[in-house]
Order: structure tokens, then sequence, then C-alpha cells
């Protein structure tokens, strides 16, 4: 009801904060383990209140912060052996694989909880960019352990709560100069092994949706910090390979990962990727020629960026390119002389 009244009525729901916060909190750490859909809703409100009323709201921040990095990973049904500990690392190292997950009960709606907190999370990243550096020491790694989530849709709103991150990251940090200790942007490029390792793992499931949402955290990183995955290319670059020489695997998935080699290729040096070009080479080859056309024109995008990573200008030659001419000039031209493309 409490959220309800603040999606209808907006900021004047601001002179109301002292009474309904304190309440809504209460609720949370007050309800008992069958209260789960009460936690939701107590959560569900605070978020609406956030994004409504963030001038008025501000005192709270830190205690919904606190409140929401708690539920974030709130199970009662996980076993002992695989609690976290108080930075939301897991502490039995075999429960990476969540096939070795074991419940007491899988018919609870504890997910409920952790998606209204993982929203609730997002709503202090949007209403409040000056608790920016305070995410990043306190949400920051909690939410790349996160990615391992085993309910599907609240993983999504773990994906796109650290995109919102990022993207609020950028908005702060736009146009600044060089970065030091003090700037979220240095902080972000400390966890950045961690969000690699940690998607790597999501890009091995079997759902084609956590691989996209993979992919989408692992784009906005790159745009974020242009050169940040040069020393990660041995693990990203093989999967690249494999979902597009693939045939079992989707469209929507091989444009994805079409779109994320464009990106990861046009801010990194050139060279970074010479070691990897054959295969590279080979995998968008093969995609030009894909009978779906919206992977033929991603394909052909970073074909582009692929002809700029053979030769970086007209006077020096860092690599003998000879060899991957003729497969991307006859993979182009088929391409043209494709009437059904004219």
């Amino acid at each position: 009801m409490i959220g309800a009244l603040s999606c209808s009525v907006g900021y004047r729901f601001g002179p109301h904060l002292a009474e309904a916060v304190p309440l809504l909190i209460s609720y949370c750490t007050s309800a008992s383990e069958n209260d789960e859909e009460l936690r939701a809703c107590s959560l569900q409100a605070l978020e609406s209140i956030m994004l409504r009323c963030p001038r008025d709201i501000s005192p709270y921040y830190e205690g919904i912060l606190n409140l929401a990095l708690e539920y974030v990973s709130y199970d009662p049904n996980i076993t002992d052996s695989m609690k976290e500990d108080a930075h939301g690392e897991v502490q039995d190292e075999e429960d990476d694989d969540e096939s070795a997950s074991e419940y007491k009960d899988d018919k609870n709606a504890s997910w409920k909880v952790r998606q209204a907190s993982a929203k609730c999370l997002s709503a202090i990243i949007v209403s409040c960019p000056q608790m920016l550096f305070k995410m990043y020491q306190e949400a920051c790694t909690k939410l790349i352990n996160r990615f391992r989530e085993r309910e599907e849709n609240v993983k999504m709103d773990i994906f796109n709560t650290f995109i919102e991150l990022l993207r609020q990251t950028g908005n702060v940090t736009k146009g600044q100069g060089d970065i030091d200790e003090s700037s979220p942007r240095w902080l972000l490029k400390q966890e950045v092994p961690k969000v690699v390792k940690s998607i790597d793992s999501q890009l091995y499931e079997r759902s084609i949706k956590t691989k996209v949402g993979a992919f989408s955290v692992l784009k906005e990183l790159v745009v974020l910090l242009p050169d940040c995955l040069a020393d990660h290319l041995g693990s990203l670059v093989p999967l690249i390979e494999m979902y597009l020489n693939d045939k079992s695997y989707t469209s929507s998935l091989k444009i994805e990962a079409l779109a994320f080699t464009r990106i990861l290729m046009a801010p990194h040096s050139p060279s970074v990727f010479h070691p990897y070009i054959q295969i590279l080479c080979d995998a968008i080859v093969s995609a030009i020629g894909d009978i779906y056309y919206k992977v033929t024109a991603d394909a052909l995008r970073a074909c582009g960026e692929l002809v700029r990573v053979l030769r970086p200008n007209f006077e020096a030659r860092s690599i003998n390119c000879r060899p991957y001419i003729s497969p991307i000039y006859e993979a182009i031209w088929a391409r043209l002389a494709n009437q059904d493309q004219v």
C-alpha cells in the first residue's frame, strides 16, 4: 500500500518518510522466514520511494543500502556449508558449480526478496550518485559474486543492477582526466579480474538468456574502461569462437557475441589481438555467411574492426595480413553478389 501510494503521489510523499521508511525497514528485519512476501513488498516500496523522493529519503540511504546488501543473497533454505561471508564470498569453494548446490526446499519465495533487493540497490545507484564511492566499497564485490544466482530472473536483475552501476560511474566521472584512488572508475578497474572470472563462468551456462545478459555486462564494462580486457582475451576469444562456429547456438546469441567482439576490438590496441587473429578471422568470416541477415549485418560491422586490427595504418605492418585478405574479400563479395541483399 505504501509503495502504491508513493507511485501515485510521487515527490509529495516526501514529508511522510519519517513514519514510512522505519516501518518498512522494521517489516524486513522482523519478519519470519515464512514472510518472504512481506519482505519483498517492503523492499519494493523502498525502491519506489527512493526513485520518487530522492532528496527527502537521503537520510535513510545508508540504512536501506545495508538492508538491500543483506537480503540480496537471502535464502533461508541454503545449507550451512554454502553460507557467504560478509563480503559475499562463497566459503565453500566447490559451490562455484551450481549443480553442487544443496537446498532444503526449492518451494519458497526467497527469490522474490533477492530480486527486490537487487532492484532496491539499483534505485540507490540511480537516485543517489553521491553514494557511488560507497557502493564500490560495499556493494560492488557483493553484486559480482551474486552473478552466480540460481534463479534466472533474479540473475538478470543482478546483471542490470551492475550495468546501472557502470553507467552511473560513466555519468559521474565523465570528462575526468587521470583516475586515482578517489575515483569510482579506479575502484572499478580493481574489480575487473573478478568481473571477468565471474562472467566467464556464466558464459558457460546452458541458458541463452544468461549468456546474453553476461555479454551485456561485458559490453558496458568495455565502454566505460576501454582497455580493461586486454589481459583477459585468452578466456574470452575461445568463447566467441565457440558461439559463432557452433550452429546449435541461436541467432540472438551470435548477434550478442558479434556486437561484443566489435566493441571489444574498437578501443584496444590492435597488437593485443594478433595472437588470436586467425581464430577471430575464421569466426567472423563464418558469421558473414550466416543465413540470418541480422547476424550477417553484425558480422560485417565486426569485420570492419577486424580490418583495422590487421592494418591499423598504411605505414607500419606489425603482422602479415595477406593470409586473411582473401577469405574476408570472398565472404563480403558473396554477400554483395547475393540478390536478396540488393
